[in-house]
């Protein structure tokens, strides 16, 4: 069997979803709600392709026209509510989009935590309005292009607390290195992709001395309170964290804090982006030095 595609529709609501299998042989199944989910390809016969969700202990078996399911050594298969499918080729498409340079905003959901359409609801509208910010803001109104689905969804096999628990490096950065061992574990994400600005929001909170929103070199972490603040949960409004988002994405972009202001609030430089006027957003803006270094950056693009 050469199939690299399964498609099907979900029964329950009627809306699309896929298996499909990418250059570096793992299959990704983004399901009717447009969370993704990742698998290793374990068995291939002329029948059958059988995959493996270590996150969720799952085994998948895709024939040509159902979809089987168990969990960790269960010797009985399940037939799955959205079993009908088909297969179909899928590489010639993985081929001409791999090389599109993009912002992918991955929202992860930790073994203890519900997911929350809510929450990709509301990062999907700041991500946006943040593109079309940065487009305003540019000479040539370039801007950034984004993933499809824009917002993934993946599930993780620690409790939340465990982010800020588990002693990983110097405390400080403990929360960071743990959120990004699972997401570059999950993804095949890392640091200076050149195809990639990876965007994680995690639903879990760092601890008192721990950074917790911080981006830098194409990768940037959002925790629990970032997530609240975006569906209106917190005493700042939503335009101070969709702020936040474009002030750690400008990070993941290559941009600093301007030079002088920690020394100088009162500096006219410390109301942009990049320093105190995310808390201002949208009232705030880009330095040219800043908007020099994006309009060289292989992710911007004429809007």
């Amino acid at each position: 069997m050469s199939y690299s595609r399964w498609d099907y529709i979900d029964n329950t609501n009627g809306c699309p979803g896929f298996f499909k299998k990418n250059a570096a042989n793992i299959w990704k199944n983004k399901d009717s709600q447009n969370q993704i989910f990742y698998f290793q390809e374990t068995s291939r016969t002329l029948e059958y392709i059988e995959i493996y969700d270590k996150t969720r202990n799952m085994h998948v078996r895709l024939e040509d026209s159902q979809m089987l399911w168990k969990l960790g050594d269960e010797s009985s298969w399940h037939c799955h509510p959205t079993s009908n499918g088909h297969w179909s080729h899928s590489e010639e498409d993985f081929v001409v989009h791999r090389n599109i340079k993009k912002v992918r905003i991955v929202y992860l959901v930790p073994k203890n935590a519900q997911f929350s359409q809510e929450y990709c609801n509301s990062i999907t509208d700041a991500i946006k309005y943040l593109q079309e910010w940065y487009a305003k803001q540019m000479s040539q109104e370039k801007t950034f292009e984004l993933n499809d689905p824009i917002v993934e969804v993946l599930h993780t096999e620690h409790l939340a607390d465990w982010y800020s628990q588990n002693i990983n490096g110097e405390y400080k950065y403990c929360f960071w290195n743990n959120v990004l061992a699972d997401a570059f574990t999950l993804t095949g994400a890392g640091f200076n992709d050149s195809e990639n600005i990876w965007i994680f929001y995690i639903d879990a909170e760092n601890a008192s001395g721990q950074y917790g929103g911080a981006g830098t070199s194409g990768i940037a972490v959002l925790p629990q309170h970032d997530l609240q603040g975006l569906i209106g949960k917190s005493t700042e409004p939503i335009s101070r964290w969709i702020g936040g988002l474009g002030h750690e994405l400008g990070h993941a972009f290559g941009l600093e804090h301007p030079p002088g202001c920690d020394e100088n609030q009162m500096l006219p430089e410390a109301s942009c982006l990049m320093y105190l006027g995310y808390c201002k957003f949208p009232d705030t803006f880009l330095l040219p030095e800043d908007i020099n270094i994006l309009n060289q950056s292989p992710f911007f693009s004429i809007y």
